[in-house]
């Protein structure tokens, strides 16, 4: 399965589908686009973005994250920023240099500002919406 049509030209390295889901951990690198369901560890991707039907339990270690409307119960420990967008549900620890939330989220958790981590430039995730 492809990702969602009409998306940016967002190179990606991996993509799980609104159908499927995996339990333990994957190791990637470069871009990921999650729209199914992860139950362990999403570790070393440069951008992870958590699509609107996605499920994540866990832990992500990444470069960024961009949770579009997704269920997560997690802990989000990045390198550069976490931005959870319009209908997002977030449960866990998030751990960035910067950290950008919209007004329509739901959030239970802690956040860890550090904002010397950051080494990279902000992610291309801006412009992303929850049709892409």
């Amino acid at each position: 399965m492809s990702p969602p049509s009409g998306s940016p030209a967002l190179d990606l390295s991996a993509y799980l589908g609104p159908d499927a889901s995996f339990v333990g951990t994957l190791s990637l690198a470069g871009n990921v686009r999650i729209d199914g369901s992860v139950d362990g560890e999403l570790l070393g991707a440069t951008l992870v973005i958590l699509g609107p039907s996605a499920r994540m339990r866990g832990r992500i270690q990444a470069g960024s994250v961009v949770v579009l409307g997704a269920q997560v119960t997690a802990d989000l420990d990045v390198r550069g920023s976490i931005e959870l967008r319009q209908g997002a549900t977030v449960v866990g620890t998030l751990t960035a240099a910067e950290i950008h939330m919209d007004p329509d989220i739901e959030f239970s958790g802690k956040c860890d500002l550090h904002p010397a981590r950051s080494t990279t430039p902000r992610p291309l995730a801006v412009g992303l919406s929850e049709a892409d």
